[in-house]
This record gives structure tokens, sequence and C-alpha cells, in this order.
């Protein structure tokens, strides 16, 4: 049933982003869109394991669109509920701070009355539970060959610790604010900016939650088509264009391509 759910949600993030004008699509266009997207690996894997990716993706998505239509109290409830079931869908809330004080204020609002409603439903111990749980799951979980982000990457070469990791993430969300802040400021707010910073951000997010499967880039489907959208806006050549088809391509090939290469990387680099 949950399955039914997913596919649902990623043909209502395509049709958000179809229908919202981006980009002109044909329905041939749309079409080969729809497949490579289903056929894709975070996809499959997020269906298979019945994972949020696809529900959270379309979440942030509509919380995109309600944006452009200066529905910010809209936007904040969609972005505030994907909080509340995820956490790294939170990294938005810097960016709604400083391009929309009231969409922020309606996140901010949402997360509170969620996780009111949470404790006074399942009890004040469920929040205790959640933080016992998560302090043992990095630890366990931060070398394996699966873990795509970045804190993944470090602890398999051995080169940080996962409490140093924090610190590193809660200072590029403080870097992340003030580069918002003060390109929000010096520049007029231009739509097509705009939908780039809100792009990047959830680029950002498999890659600096600190546990991140290939299911989580299944949430990528709205931010590689506003990137699709700006590199045919702005690039005069086409070598931004091969390289986003390339990515895409990328995002087909199964995980365990990936793993194994990294399991061998790992025994070259011991041997």
């Amino acid at each position: 049933a949950f399955a039914i759910i997913s596919v649902g949600m990623i043909l209502l993030t395509l049709l958000v982003l179809f229908q919202s004008g981006v980009i002109g699509f044909s329905p041939r266009d749309k079409l080969v869109i729809l497949l490579l997207v289903l056929a894709s690996e975070p996809v499959i894997s997020a269906l298979r394991l019945g994972q949020s990716g696809p529900l959270l993706g379309a979440l942030m998505t509509l919380g995109w669109l309600c944006l452009r239509r200066d529905r910010a109290v809209l936007a904040g409830i969609a972005i505030g509920v994907a909080t509340s079931l995820k956490l790294y869908p939170g990294l938005l809330l810097p960016y709604l701070l400083i391009q929309n004080r009231r969409a922020f204020l309606s996140a901010l609002s949402t997360i509170v009355i969620l996780a009111l409603l949470t404790g006074l439903i399942t009890g004040w111990s469920t929040f205790q539970e959640f933080y016992r749980t998560a302090q043992g799951v990095v630890p366990r979980y931060e070398t394996y060959s699966g873990n795509i982000s970045l804190l993944g990457a470090l602890a398999r070469s051995g080169l940080t610790h996962h409490r140093m990791f924090f610190y590193t993430v809660g200072l590029l969300g403080v870097g992340m604010i003030g580069f918002f802040f003060l390109r929000g400021t010096s520049a007029p707010k231009n739509q097509s900016d705009l939908d780039l910073k809100y792009a990047l951000v959830i680029l950002l997010m498999p890659l600096l939650s600190p546990i991140a499967w290939d299911h989580y880039l299944s949430i990528l489907i709205m931010p590689l088509m506003i990137l699709g959208a700006t590199a045919f806006q702005r690039s005069s050549g086409w070598g931004s264009i091969p390289a986003l088809i390339a990515l895409i391509w990328v995002l087909c090939l199964p995980d365990t391509l990936f793993t194994s290469l990294d399991k061998r990387l790992m025994s070259t680099g011991s041997g």
C-alpha cells in the first residue's frame, strides 16, 4: 500500500514540475522523464524498501511551488511536515529564514505543533527513545560502504569522528545562512535565482545528513529539474547539458556497483 502512495507522490512531484512552466516539455519529453525517474536506482530502492523519500520529495516540491505562488504559509506547512517526518529537510529552514520569514515561521509552528501532538499521543518518552536510537545509529553505520554522506566518506577514510562531523555541519549551516543573507540583501530577488538556491539546499541534504543511503537520492527529482532548467537558460554552450544527463544516468546505475568499488578501494588502501 505504501508503495502505491510513493508512486503517487512521484507522479505528483512530476506533475507539479511539468505544470510549473520551469521548462517547456513536449509529451514525449514527459514520458521519457517519467520512465527515467521510475527506472532510477534510488526510486526503485525507495519503493522496494518502503522508504519515505518520494513523500519527502513531494512535500518539498509542493513547498517550492507554494513559494513561487506567494503562498508562504502553505509552503511552511509542507516543509514543516517533511522536517517532522525526517530531520534532514530541516536544512531548508535557513533558506526560509532569509528568503521568506512568513514561510519560516509557518514551518517552525508546524514542527512545534506536530511535536506536541506526537508527545501527547505517544508519550514524551518517545523523544528520549529517538535520541538514544540516533546516538547508536551514527557510530554503527557511519563506516558502511552504502553510506553516501560526507560523514561516510570521511569515516571510511579514517579522517574524522562523527562528533567532529556534527560540528562541521553546524559551521556549514551558519555559513549557508550567511551566504543566503548576503545574496538576499545585496541583489534583487529573481525567481530563477531563488529556485536554484532552493534546489541546491536539497542537493546538499544527502551529503550533510550523517547517514544517507541510496534511496535518499529519490528526493532529487525537483532539484535536478531545476538544474536542467538553469542549464538550458544560462548556458551559452552545451557543456552543462551533457553533465546533467550524465548525472541522471549515474542515478540509474545500481548502488551495488558503487559499494563494491568502495570495498575494492578500501582493501587496496589497507593492503
